[in-house]
C-alpha cells in the first residue's frame, strides 16, 4: 500500500496493532511466480520459461511486495514503532506457538495461551497444495531474485538492527554466481521485456488515485440519527484533502488523467501486454456504485474504501 492510502487507516483507525510477518524474499518471490503460473493461470509451470519467470520478478507489484523495509517504514510512520510486531515466517514454521504467544502479547492480550494442536502443523492454501505441479527454483532465477533485492534487504537488515544478516549473506553468496549471459538478460529483461508491465501499473495506479480522490470529494459521512445511519454531503468544512488522498505525481485534474488513460492504454497494447496486463486495464472501466447506505451493524470506520 502507499503511504498516503496507510495514513488514511491511521486516521480512521489510529489505535490499531500491526502484525508483519517477513518470509525470506527468495522464497517469497518464488512462491508468489509458482502460485500466479500454476494456479492463477493454470498453467503447468514445469513448461514455464526462465524469461517468463524473470518477467514476472520484475513486475511492480512483485517489487514493491519484497521491499520489506519500505512497508515498515510507511507503516510506523503512520502508526508508530511501537504499534508495529515484526516477526518472521521461518519462526511461524518452526515454533508456532512461541509465534503466536508474542502476537498475543503485541495486542494485550493474555499470555501464554496453549494453541491446539490440529493447527500446529496445518497450512493454509500452502503452494504445494494447490499448484498441481513442483519446481525447483532455476538457478539463473535466484541468481536474478539476489540481484534485484539485495539491495533492500542490506536496507532491512539495517533497519532491524542485523535480524536478516544472514539473508544479506545468502544473497550476496547467491549474487556472486554470475554468469555473463546472466548479466545480459538482466538488461534485456529490464529495460525492454519488463516495459509495458511498469507503464501498465502506474497507468493503473494514477486512475486510481485519480478516482479515489473524486470520490473523496463527493464523501457522504454518516451520522448516528436516533440509532441509525443516515448520509449528510461532507461540507466545505471535512478534514478531507486532496493533499491525503492524491501523490504528488498524480495528475491534478481529470481531464489530464483521462489524456494520459487513453495514451498509455493505446501505447501499451502496441507494445503487447499479457493476460494480466490486459486484466488490469479492463478493470479500470468498471465502476462501482455510488457510495450506499451503512449495511445493518456496521460503522462509518468499517466503510474502507
Amino acid at each position: 500500500m502507499k503511504a498516503w492510502q496507510v495514513r488514511r487507516i491511521a486516521n480512521l483507525l489510529p489505535d490499531l496493532r500491526i502484525i508483519l510477518t517477513l518470509r525470506h524474499p527468495i522464497e517469497r518471490v518464488w512462491s508468489q511466480a509458482l502460485l500466479e503460473f500454476g494456479y492463477l493461470k493454470g498453467r503447468d509451470v514445469r513448461e514455464v520459461s526462465s524469461i517468463a519467470f524473470l518477467r514476472q520478478v520484475e513486475r511492480a507489484r512483485n517489487i514493491l511486495s519484497s521491499d520489506y523495509c519500505r512497508t515498515i517504514k510507511i507503516w510506523s510512520n503512520a502508526f508508530g514503532w511501537d504499534a508495529l510486531h515484526i516477526d518472521f515466517f521461518d519462526r511461524l514454521r518452526d515454533d508456532p506457538q512461541a509465534y503466536i504467544n508474542a502476537v498475543l502479547r503485541h495486542i494485550g492480550a493474555t499470555t501464554p495461551w496453549a494453541l491446539p494442536a490440529k493447527f500446529m502443523k496445518t497450512k493454509v492454501h500452502a503452494t504445494n497444495s494447490i499448484v498441481a505441479h513442483n519446481r525447483e527454483i532455476p538457478e539463473v532465477v535466484e541468481w536474478y531474485i539476489a540481484d534485484r533485492l539485495q539491495e533492500p534487504v542490506e536496507r532491512l537488515n539495517e533497519l532491524l538492527e542485523g535480524r536478516v544478516s544472514s539473508w544479506v549473506d545468502e544473497m550476496r553468496t547467491i549474487r556472486g554466481k554470475t554468469r555473463l549471459t546472466w548479466r545480459i538478460l538482466r538488461q534485456v529483461n529490464r529495460t525492454m521485456l519488463s516495459v509495458p508491465e511498469r507503464l501498465a501499473y502506474e497507468a493503473y495506479h494514477v486512475v486510481l488515485d485519480l478516482r479515489l480522490w473524486l470520490r473523496w470529494r463527493l464523501e457522504r459521512s454518516y451520522v448516528s440519527d436516533g440509532g441509525r445511519p443516515r448520509m449528510e454531503w461532507a461540507s466545505s468544512n471535512s478534514k478531507c484533502s486532496t493533499k491525503d488522498f492524491i501523490p504528488a505525481t498524480a495528475p491534478s485534474r481529470s481531464l489530464g488523467g483521462i489524456a494520459f488513460l487513453i495514451t498509455a492504454t493505446s501505447g501499451f497494447l502496441l507494445l503487447g501486454l499479457d493476460h494480466e496486463d490486459k486484466m488490469a486495464i479492463i478493470a479500470l472501466r468498471r465502476r462501482q456504485s455510488d457510495v450506499s447506505a451503512l449495511p445493518a451493524g456496521k460503522t462509518a470506520e468499517q466503510r474502507l474504501y
